[in-house]
């Protein structure tokens, strides 16, 4: 019954725990799930943002394209007046002739012109003595000579009026060079216009056409992996929180089931500690089964009151005995069976301890492997094959003996045993350190010397 019991716990708590298991690894993937799906979320957000980027510094090389396009021309020096925008038509940025501000030009010119006869400024005096000497001798020539042609004293002589004539000649055709380089500058920068106004601004609307399709495709994208991912992610969550609900609840039974076992557990080790203080108890033989009837020393021959009903079979020893103080034997020789009948049986008297003390009639017999109403059940512990008790025979010999004349020989230790015999200490094993040595006396059957028991077996 303990035993079963024992196997039945062992069941549970083998049932308890395999549970317990395969609820962890379902809580484990459930988990992993959660996090691929927050890093595919995370990758998702990461490319909508490179993409962002991205666009951002594509408008930003397009608006720097614009305004090398634009710059790609020099200006004029004066700044034509920009035509009306009209709405829904691309931007034109040439400028035709007639847009150009004549008298702003003019003035520009004139203010050009006066600043040209203007006393220069005076140079830092902190150069070499010389070259400042020299320097300001020529300044103060050229404003003798500005003050001449600009003052009172202009054009008193001819050759004020040369040096005059001369500068304002010098002073056309440094403009009239001016004008050819703002003419060509011009003509280059409308021809550029030209090639670009229609290219630029169409590829411009396409690119930005295209790239506006795609964030709008991305965000879509977006969206929809987001509302997925939500939808996923509470499932998700919903699961664990269902399946650590019922772990808790697996771990509240195994908790209970864990204190039931404990409280057995103790109670077998409490009684088991109990078992710990017996002592070894000792098989002693105090039965006799029969007694001896008109013995013939001389023949050595006798008869026993134990027939077949009895169990008796030819080839069963027994010990003839006398009974003395407080319950003991004394014994006084051997008998071993010879013919058998149905209330008695012939022996043969094998053995005489004593010359002096004959078996007579009345003596008793003894043999513990022997009862006449059952078998006797024992069992062998020690080594299977011992060396130093004798006569020297193996469990296989002791037993087939044991088995011929009616009794049996368990393989296994139970309740049910009569008592055991012990052959000899295992090498690798003492008696007291034996598994089987300890069960016999915990639950109490009685031991007996392996060649205690062989006296009463057939040489």
């Amino acid at each position: 019954m303990t035993g079963s019991r024992s196997r039945r716990a062992a069941l549970q708590r083998g049932i308890s725990s395999i549970v317990v298991v395969v609820l962890v690894l379902v809580t484990v993937a459930l988990t992993f799930a959660t996090i691929l799906l927050y890093a595919n979320a995370a990758e998702k957000e990461r490319t909508v943002k490179a993409l962002k980027e991205r666009e951002k510094r594509l408008n930003d090389e397009q608006s720097r394209l614009k305004r090398a396009g634009d710059a790609s021309v020099a200006p004029i020096g004066v700044v034509p007046q920009a035509p009306a925008k009209v709405e829904g038509e691309a931007e034109v940025t040439s400028t035709p002739a007639s847009s150009f501000p004549v008298e702003e030009v003019r003035k520009e010119l004139l203010e050009r012109r006066q600043k040209l006869l203007e006393k220069p400024q005076q140079r830092d005096d902190s150069t070499d003595p010389t070259v400042t000497a020299t320097l300001q001798k020529k300044d103060q020539e050229f404003a003798d000579l500005a003050k001449n042609a600009t003052g009172d004293k202009a054009g008193n002589t001819l050759e004020e009026l040369v040096v005059l004539a001369a500068a304002r000649v010098i002073q056309a055709m440094m403009l009239m060079d001016q004008r050819r380089l703002e003419i060509e500058l011009a003509e280059t920068r409308k021809q550029a216009i030209s090639q670009n106004k229609d290219k630029l601004p169409a590829e411009s609307l396409a690119y930005n056409s295209e790239l506006k399709t795609k964030c709008d495709d991305i965000k879509s994208k977006k969206n929809a992996l987001d509302t997925a991912s939500k939808i996923r992610v509470d499932s998700l969550t919903d699961q664990i929180g269902q399946e650590r609900k019922k772990v808790e609840a697996h771990r509240i039974d195994k908790n209970k089931e864990n204190f039931r076992f404990t409280t057995a557990v103790n109670k077998l080790r409490g009684e088991l500690d109990d078992l710990k203080v017996k002592e070894v108890i000792r098989f002693e033989v105090r039965e006799s089964h029969g007694k001896i009837l008109s013995p013939d020393i001389p023949n050595r021959i006798a008869f026993i009151d134990l027939g077949s009903r009895e169990r008796v079979v030819p080839g069963l020893k027994f010990l003839v005995a006398k009974m003395g103080p407080q319950g003991k034997f004394h014994f006084k020789g051997k008998v071993l069976v010879k013919k058998v009948w149905m209330t008695y049986s012939e022996v043969a008297i094998t053995e005489v301890t004593d010359r002096n003390h004959p078996i007579v009639d009345g003596d008793v017999l003894v043999n513990p492997l022997f009862h006449p109403r059952h078998p006797v059940v024992v069992h062998f512990l020690g080594e299977r094959e011992p060396k130093k008790i004798r006569p020297s025979w193996s469990v296989a010999e002791a037993s087939r003996r044991i088995s011929e004349i009616g009794s049996v020989v368990r393989e296994k230790l139970s309740l049910d045993v009569d008592f055991v015999i012990y052959t000899e200490a295992r090498a690798n094993a003492p008696r007291d350190q034996d598994g089987g040595y300890k069960l016999a006396v915990l639950l109490g059957v009685p031991v007996e010397e392996a060649s205690e028991v062989y006296r009463f077996l057939e040489d």
